[in-house]
């Protein structure tokens, strides 16, 4: 009925906003659990590394960046985020590759420079 069909139609420009945001915030954290993931296994697993990897590297680095630029005000989200979703791909990677947790740091041993950057993988 026409009813519940509006269930989940916005209701007001606070709601659209909130809505909106919330789905960047997804997108961010996403994309960046992913490339924390990423660089992990390329640092901690030299012998696997692949063209998939940096693939995947370089396509969710475009995509923050490409968020960025539509909204610069997620930036300061994605500082006030970054431990958290260091975390989250701490495990990912750990899970994935089969390696302990301990074998990656606590802390992320990358600078949110390095981690945005286009062109950054780990050294040995």
């Amino acid at each position: 009925n026409v009813k519940s069909q509006n269930l989940y139609r916005p209701r007001s420009g606070r709601y659209r906003f909130w809505f909106w945001f919330f789905n960047y915030v997804v997108v961010l954290n996403s994309n960046l659990e992913t490339i924390l993931m990423h660089l992990l296994k390329y640092k901690y697993q030299p012998e696997k590394r692949s063209n998939s990897w940096r693939y995947t590297l370089l396509k969710h680095r475009r995509r923050l960046d490409e968020a960025f630029k539509t909204s610069p005000s997620l930036k300061r989200y994605f500082l006030q985020e970054f431990e958290n979703c260091y975390l989250g791909a701490r495990k990912l990677a750990s899970a994935e590759t089969g390696l302990a947790i301990a074998t990656f740091p606590a802390e992320t041993p990358f600078a949110i420079a390095q981690v945005l950057h286009k062109d950054y993988l780990p050294e040995d």
